[in-house]
């Protein structure tokens, strides 16, 4: 024995030597949760991009939707006044109480495409809620899954780090032979 291992003197104790092996499996285990964070990370850039993306197309359609109701807002806004007469047959008009009537109906028309207008940017947040919630329960779904891979890890760091226990011996019985005997 002392040819294969050297004197007992300069061997170290059991106590020393299991410290030794805890300090090696610790950053053994550090390294591979700094590997479980760095994949999970990157599990979640594809989704980041998406998201970026998302937000972007709806920001752009939004601007679209505004820029385009504005433009549409003052072609009818010129419209409704150009309803109104001016000069000699404007004076005519209001003489008569057919600008009244006019007026009344281009409050009413402006009314209802102010509605209008409302209602395309209600119904346009209301889709991308939808899309924004689709891919936040991916986000979501997994998070969860990360977090169960983490758990499991840290279940089997706690059962490697352990003292280990010593169980009982394990006895395997035989079942008993109903057959006939010899």
């Amino acid at each position: 024995m002392k040819a294969k291992l050297g004197s007992p003197e300069n061997l170290p104790s059991v106590d020393e030597t299991q410290s030794t092996i805890r300090s090696k499996i610790t950053d053994q285990m550090r390294g591979y949760i700094s590997q479980i964070k760095d994949r999970q990370n990157s599990d979640l850039d594809p989704l980041r991009d998406e998201l970026r993306d998302m937000n972007n197309a709806h920001r752009d359609e939004r601007q679209r939707l505004n820029d385009g109701q504005t433009k549409r807002w003052a072609e009818e806004t010129k419209a409704r006044s150009d309803r109104l007469s001016k000069g000699l047959r404007g004076l005519f008009d209001r003489l008569t109480g057919q600008a009244k009537s006019i007026r009344q109906q281009n409050e009413l028309d402006a009314r209802k495409a102010a509605k209008r207008d409302q209602d395309q940017r209600d119904f346009m947040v209301k889709e991308h809620i939808k899309e924004r919630r689709a891919l936040q329960r991916e986000f979501q779904k997994l998070r969860r899954k990360h977090a169960e891979e983490r758990k499991l890890l840290a279940s089997k760091m706690r059962r490697s780090l352990s003292p280990t226990q010593s169980s009982p011996p394990t006895v395997k019985r035989r079942g008993r032979d109903l057959g006939l005997s010899r």
